[in-house]
C-alpha cells in the first residue's frame, strides 16, 4: 500500500508540473498567431501603420478653416478683390477632425478584425453558403469599416475643396467664392451620405421621400428662418458690401466680418460682436460707408457777437476757415469746406462748419476732428466749438 502511494504521488505531480508547462499565456497566444500566419501580421502592421498616419493628416485638413478677415477693393470700381485670409481652428471644426480621426482608428480596428477573422466571417460570405451568425457579423463589420472610411474621407475632401475655393484669388466677387465654396462643402458631404447609403444597401428612395415630407414640416415651422436663409443667399449674390466694409444699421455702425447664410457678423468700434439677421439687410436701409474714401463732418462753433451783424460773421467765417487750411485730413473736393450761420442772437452766434474728411478710418478721422477742433478753438479767440450731430443732414 505505501508502495503504491510512494509510486502514484510522483506521477500526479508529473502530470500537473507538465500541464502548468504546456499551457499557452496570452503572449504565447500572440506570438504563435503570428509565427503561423506572417501574412495577417503584416496586413495588421500595414493597417496601424496607414492609421497612424493618414488619421492624424485627414484630422488636421478638416479642423483647420480659412477666415476671410478683410476684404478690399471687391465691391468699388470692380476691381481685384485682395483678401486678407487666416487659416484657424474653429469650435465646430475642432469636432468633426476629432471625428475624422476617431472614423479612422475604428475602420482600422474593423480592418484588423476581418484580417484575424476571416475564416469565420468572410469565408462563408463568399462561398455563398447558409448565413449564419459569424458571417452576419463579418458583413455587418465590413459595412461599417467601409463606412467609417466614407465618413472621413468625405469630410476631408469637403474642407480641402472648401479650402482651395476660398483660397483661390480670382476677379470673382469674394461673397460669390464663399457662396460657391460652402455649397459644394454641402454637395460633398450629400454625395458622401449617397454612398454611405449605397454600402447598406438602403437606396435614396427612403431618403428622399423622409426629406420630402421634412421639408414641408420645417417650410412651416421654420418660416423667419427661411427668409433669413433667402436673404443671406441675396446678400452673398448680389454684394452690396463685402466683407471687411464698414456699414450703418440703426442702431449698429461697424466693420463686416463675415456673412452667413443666416446672419451677418458685425463689429462695432467699440469692439462688440453684433449677429445681426440677414432679413433685417434685406429689409431695412443699410449704408455703406466704405463706398466712398472720405466722409463729411461738421463742427459747430459759437462765438461772441463782437461787431454784431454782417461783419461779425464775415470775420468769425474767414477765421474758421483759415483754422481748417491747416489741417491736412480736409479735402476740397468734392467741395471746398464752408460756414454757415445756423442763430443768431444779441449776444453770441452760432456757426456750422462743414468739410470733407479724405479718411474712412474711424480712428483717422477721430484725430482729424479732434485736430480741426483745436485749430479751431485756437485761431477763434473765445469760441466754443463742438462736433455736429449730423453734417450728412446738411444740404449741400
Amino acid at each position: 500500500m505505501a508502495a503504491m502511494v510512494g509510486v502514484g504521488q510522483p506521477t500526479a505531480v508529473w502530470h500537473l508540473v507538465v500541464a502548468d508547462s504546456t499551457t499557452p499565456n496570452l503572449w504565447d497566444n500572440l506570438l504563435s498567431a503570428v509565427t503561423d500566419h506572417p501574412g495577417r501580421a503584416v496586413l495588421t502592421l500595414v493597417t496601424v501603420l496607414i492609421a497612424l498616419v493618414a488619421g492624424p493628416v485627414l484630422a488636421r485638413l478638416v479642423n483647420r478653416v480659412p477666415v476671410v478677415l478683410e476684404t478690399r477693393g471687391a465691391a468699388h470700381g470692380g476691381r481685384m478683390a485682395e483678401r486678407l485670409l487666416r487659416v484657424e481652428k474653429t469650435g465646430m471644426s475642432r469636432w468633426l477632425g476629432r471625428i475624422t480621426l476617431l472614423c479612422v482608428w475604428l475602420a482600422a480596428a474593423v480592418t484588423i478584425g476581418l484580417i484575424w477573422f476571416s475564416d469565420q466571417t468572410l469565408a462563408p460570405l463568399l462561398k455563398d453558403q447558409h448565413t449564419s451568425l459569424g458571417s452576419l457579423l463579418g458583413g455587418l463589420a465590413l459595412q461599417a469599416g467601409e463606412s467609417l472610411i466614407v465618413v472621413a474621407c468625405t469630410l476631408a475632401i469637403a474642407r480641402a475643396l472648401y479650402t482651395a475655393i476660398v483660397k483661390h484669388e480670382s476677379k470673382i466677387n469674394p461673397n460669390l467664392i464663399v457662396l460657391g465654396a460652402r455649397v459644394v462643402y454641402v454637395a460633398t458631404l450629400a454625395v458622401g451620405l449617397v454612398v454611405i447609403l449605397a454600402i447598406w444597401g438602403t437606396g435614396i428612395a427612403l431618403p428622399v421621400a423622409l426629406l420630402g415630407a421634412l421639408t414641408v414640416a420645417l417650410s412651416l415651422a421654420l418660416q423667419d428662418v427661411l427668409k433669413n436663409l433667402v436673404a443671406g443667399i441675396y446678400l452673398l449674390v448680389e454684394h452690396p458690401f463685402s466683407i471687411g466694409d464698414r456699414i450703418a444699421l440703426a442702431p449698429y455702425t461697424g466693420k463686416v466680418e463675415d456673412i452667413k447664410i443666416r446672419y451677418t457678423s458685425l463689429r462695432t468700434a467699440d469692439g462688440q460682436q453684433v449677429l445681426i439677421p440677414n432679413s433685417m439687410l434685406f429689409s431695412l436701409p443699410v449704408v455703406n460707408l466704405s463706398t466712398n474714401d472720405g466722409r463729411r463732418a461738421g463742427l459747430l462753433v459759437t462765438v461772441a457777437a463782437g461787431g454784431g451783424g454782417a461783419e461779425g460773421f464775415d470775420q468769425a467765417e474767414a477765421e474758421i476757415l483759415r483754422a481748417l487750411e491747416g489741417v491736412p485730413a480736409i479735402l476740397y473736393k468734392p467741395e471746398p469746406p464752408r460756414v454757415t450761420l445756423n442763430k443768431a442772437t444779441a449776444a453770441a452766434i452760432e456757426l456750422q462748419a462743414i468739410f470733407w474728411l479724405g479718411t474712412s478710418n474711424p480712428a483717422e478721422q477721430a484725430n482729424a476732428l479732434s485736430e480741426a477742433i483745436e485749430r479751431v478753438r485756437a485761431q477763434v479767440a473765445g469760441a466754443e466749438v463742438a462736433l455736429l450731430a449730423s453734417a450728412t443732414a446738411v444740404p449741400v
